[in-house]
């Protein structure tokens, strides 16, 4: 059998429809085709949960919400099994750039035309969420350094807690002259010039 006259998509909208269902038998000789026309009432598939996506585990601490890379669709799963990505609207009040505790920034499904003619929300509604870890910046475990001579080599290494890897910098202050430290390592080396202190 066949359909007469519809588009194969004709439950796209909801709502009761007029189906004309053609039967064409094998042998034309012996029987006619034969039509008939049924209703059909089609309802929207409703959401049943959403594919929640890969969590973000690979942004630093104090990194802005809008840097975070969310994904812009997710995946959302109808009560007859049907899928579909759907546009999401993320909360950024959800989110607590401050903080390397695990988080879950939720989200509001966007659906457009297409969709919203197809799915429709439960009540409560189905919502979208993803968890996030900010990555926590290093704590310097090193208090200070013993000191060293004019004219005579000097070489000591910083040490800190936190994920590698760390980059060490002189954010405030200045070395001693003719120190200098490794951005990879922490070491402070080299052959001190003139006497002085610094922190």
């Amino acid at each position: 059998f066949s359909f007469k006259n519809t588009p194969p998509f004709y439950l796209r909208t909801p709502g009761e429809h007029d189906v004309t269902v053609v039967f064409t038998p094998d042998d034309l000789r012996l029987h006619k085709p034969t039509e008939i026309t049924i209703k059909i009432n089609a309802i929207k598939n409703t959401i049943r949960n959403i594919d929640e996506p890969d969590p973000i585990t690979d942004k630093p601490f104090g990194t802005p919400f809008a840097e975070l890379g969310l994904p812009e669709n997710v995946c959302i799963n109808g009560v007859d099994g049907a899928w579909r990505w759907i546009g999401v609207a993320w909360d950024e009040s959800s989110y607590d750039a401050q903080s390397s505790d695990w988080q879950t920034i939720a989200g509001t499904l966007v659906l457009d035309e297409d969709a919203d003619s197809i799915f429709q929300q439960p009540e409560p509604a189905v919502t979208a969420s993803i968890r996030v870890k900010l990555i926590a910046p290093p704590t310097i475990t090193t208090d200070a350094l013993p000191g060293g001579t004019i004219g005579a080599a000097y070489s000591q290494r910083l040490f800190a807690n936190g994920t590698e890897p760390i980059t060490w910098h002189v954010t405030a202050g200045k070395l001693p002259k003719g120190l200098s430290l490794n951005r990879n390592t922490g070491e402070i080396s080299g052959t001190p010039t003139a006497a002085g202190a610094a922190t």
